[in-house]
């Protein structure tokens, strides 16, 4: 059995990750919310930033990539079929679930991808990674991906 056979199904995937950036922009409110200090208002304000934001989560499936969009800006990009999309960095392509910066509204940044959505985070709740690499040496993990952007690309 590869990697490949035991990975999530890419609408499991997708709706995971969405669930991800619902929790992660949550958590980011509650560090402001402190750091300003604990008020009504405030909570409330927060409260409704995050009910927008959550409703103005979308998703659009093309033919090369699914693009994730918060509101009117867009996310990210996710790879829907295997060598369909080539990185620029290392000519090779991109698998299915990789996930990728955006370069601007119609593009990615193809210059590595960011980790697999059907591979990397919640893997655990199929299958047991670091158990399947131990059996088997030529098995390599996919990274992590992270739900928020940390730095430019």
């Amino acid at each position: 059995m590869n990697l490949s056979e035991m990975a999530k199904p890419m609408e499991i995937a997708v709706d995971d990750l969405i669930e991800e950036i619902k929790v992660n922009y949550s958590k980011w409110q509650n560090i402001i919310n402190k750091k300003t200090g604990d008020s009504s208002d405030k909570y409330d304000y927060a409260k409704e930033a995050c009910t927008r934001f959550n409703e103005g989560i979308r998703v659009e499936v093309g033919s090369k990539y699914t693009k994730i969009f918060t509101g009117s800006s867009i996310w990210g990009f996710i790879v829907n079929e295997n060598d369909s999309v080539k990185c620029i960095k290392s000519g090779c392509y991109f698998s299915r679930g990789d996930l990728l910066k955006p370069a601007s509204y119609k593009a990615p940044t193809r210059n590595f991808a960011r980790g697999n959505i059907r591979l990397g985070r919640n893997y655990s709740r199929y299958n047991d990674l670091a158990e399947i690499v131990e059996k088997d040496n030529s098995v390599r993990a996919y990274p992590n991906y992270q739900a928020s952007w940390t730095s430019a690309s």
